[in-house]
């Protein structure tokens, strides 16, 4: 009877052991909440910039989702009509993107761009069919509707043509 005792605490002190072991080298994951990169956001606190460009542009419309990311400080919007629109932290227009087979209206287009890119749209006689604004470090990625003679253009904030597709 010794003998068992003996033999079942060796073997219950022997699977104590082994656990802890196995449990000291499965490395520990943080089940803590992290950094928030991005998230949802009230669309009426945006930046008062971002709120008039609305007002003025989409005010028939409402902002289906609006998201903050945290890390870039810009917020992301889908509006009601499928318009997609990106500001940066100061209410600026960084990105806008209609509806495909959409175009955005001439005068919001003409409200984002510089003057001279505007003036240069209107040149091409495209400033009617632009569907999307890629506002970039050394200008404009701009895309047209289906119906246009142009499907894509990069012009510099100077309004110098670069790139044609």
């Amino acid at each position: 009877m010794k003998s068992i005792r003996k033999c079942l605490s060796v073997t219950l002190t022997a699977i104590a052991a082994s656990c802890f072991i196995a449990s000291a080298q499965v490395p520990r994951l943080n089940t803590g909440v992290g950094p928030a990169i991005a998230g949802s956001y009230n669309p009426n606190e945006l930046p008062e910039r971002a709120l008039d460009f609305l007002r003025d542009y989409y005010g028939s419309h409402y902002a289906q989702s609006c998201e903050k990311d945290y890390m870039t400080e810009n917020y992301e919007l889908t509006m009601t009509d499928g318009t997609e629109i990106e500001f940066d932290y100061q209410g600026k227009v960084m990105e806008i993107d209609a509806p495909d087979h959409s175009a955005i209206s001439k005068e919001a287009v003409k409200n984002i761009l510089p003057s001279k890119v505007y003036k240069k749209l209107t040149e091409l006689g495209v400033e009617d069919k632009v569907e999307k604004i890629d506002r970039e470090k050394r200008g404009f990625d701009i895309e047209f509707t289906d119906g246009s003679s142009l499907h894509e253009l990069f012009i510099t904030s100077e309004g110098k043509l670069l790139a044609q597709k």
